[in-house]
């Protein structure tokens, strides 16, 4: 086990180019060197929301063969193949490095791939926030996962499409700060708020209101058209 844990240190500590640590040369010498222990390699996806769907559907998929020859699936930074001696399902079964911190992967795993669907539809913005922010009410563990991403991205999930206050043009420092101070940190918020509830706010008179107001709602109406959101596979 020893030689085993040795492995994993030396191989998921380097992603090559192409996406495998294991496509270089120093790599393909591991392989030689432990062949006696390794059966071959499982796929370790990585735990975060910019993995596009079609990786995350590997994560835990198992290659026998060479390293140089496993598949590619996304990027260099959307996963990495590890050393398999042949025992369990090919990846530990412990927590994981995630965006929202160490994890259990299966759970956390299942809501990526609810939340890269939807990413990855040809939903409006809109309609893709709604359908995100309907996640957390999927189970307790969804909704944990929900509260723990708005904690680790600011304005989640909006800030995600670019629909936060701070992409308005020429916001300023001072009016930002005060937009979050009454807590319009949305377009969405901006947008139903009141003339006379944003007149509160200090720098902001009558006519700087009313184009806040008109700016956020020309944006939200602007998202209602299929947009692609985030980053998307390919």
């Amino acid at each position: 086990m020893h030689i085993v844990k040795k492995l994993l240190s030396l191989l998921g500590s380097r992603r090559s180019e192409s996406g495998h640590p294991q496509s270089t040369v120093r790599a393909e010498r591991q392989h030689d060197e432990f062949a006696d222990v390794i059966e071959g390699y499982a796929f370790a996806a990585t735990l975060q929301l910019r993995t596009p769907f079609h990786v995350l559907q590997h994560h835990g998929e198992v290659f026998r063969g060479r390293p140089s020859e496993a598949p590619t699936y996304g990027t260099a930074a959307d996963g990495i193949w590890l050393p398999w001696t042949g025992y369990g399902n090919g990846l530990p079964d412990s927590s994981s490095s995630s965006d929202i911190g160490s994890i259990m992967p299966d759970g956390y795993l299942s809501f990526l791939k609810a939340y890269r669907q939807i990413v990855e539809s040809l939903l409006s913005a809109n309609d893709k926030l709604a359908q995100i922010r309907a996640l957390s009410t999927h189970s307790d563990a969804f909704d944990d996962y929900y509260q723990r991403l708005t904690k680790s991205y600011a304005g989640f999930p909006e800030s995600r499409f670019g629909l936060t206050v701070d992409s308005l043009p020429n916001i300023g420092k001072a009016r930002l700060m005060g937009l979050r101070g009454a807590g319009l940190t949305s377009l969405e918020a901006l947008a139903q708020s009141s003339v006379d509830e944003l007149k509160t706010i200090e720098g902001i008179g009558h006519a700087t209101a009313v184009k806040l107001q008109t700016e956020a709602r020309a944006r939200l109406q602007g998202a209602t058209i299929p947009v692609a959101g985030e980053r998307l596979p390919g």
